[in-house]
């Protein structure tokens, strides 16, 4: 940061957090229509004041509900949040460097390609930036990065796919090539093979 280099910083899912469930039952908070997991986003309601509010967003069928406060299957009000999307990360970065420049680069930030060329260019003009963002900011960098980290990369090993080793690793090795100085990954169990390779 003080030699104004940019940074890139992975999170593998967008909003605030991945997952909520029940801290007494264990219940996931699914969405409605399809038994997706909700996750929970930041919306700023439109209008004087702006107020804003926490929503849950299914990424499968694109419901949205306000913020549900109990257990559908033992009514607890007991729900706690888990993991950390982009939006979370971003929140984290600006209490930490409140001074900062911070693009972020998800779908909820830049829902077409032209916005999100935009977020790219944004980010590469300005010196000691960072950029937050999941596998769509990855696939628009071309250009080499001082530091680049992936983090909570864990949670993708909780997705149902026999090949989400191979993805992992394939996402962790791009991160590593467009790091210039620095790569680092954030992980709970790294003693995992995937990390040693």
């Amino acid at each position: 940061r003080e030699k104004n280099e940019h940074i890139f910083l992975f999170a593998p899912r967008r909003g605030l957090f991945t997952l909520t469930i029940c801290s007494d039952c264990g219940t996931v908070v699914l969405c409605e229509h399809c038994n997706s997991p909700l996750v929970l986003h930041k919306e700023t309601k439109k209008g004087p004041g702006g107020r804003v509010e926490r929503i849950f967003l299914c990424h499968k069928c694109k419901e949205k509900n306000i913020v549900k406060d109990r257990c559908k299957k033992c009514d607890s009000w007991r729900l706690a949040p888990l993991g950390a999307g982009t939006e979370r990360v971003e929140e984290e970065v600006r209490k930490l460097f409140p001074t900062i420049k911070i693009v972020r680069l998800d779908k909820d930030s830049a829902p077409s390609a032209k916005s999100a060329e935009r977020k790219i260019k944004e980010f590469l003009n300005a010196p000691g930036s960072v950029l937050i963002g999941t596998e769509m900011a990855l696939n628009m960098l071309k250009k080499k990065i001082a530091v680049t980290a992936a983090l909570s990369i864990d949670s993708l090993f909780a997705l149902p796919s026999f090949r989400m080793n191979e993805r992992v690793f394939i996402t962790l090795l791009r991160m590593r090539e467009l790091a210039v100085k620095k790569f680092m990954i954030q992980s709970r169990m790294p003693e995992l093979p995937i990390f040693k390779h």
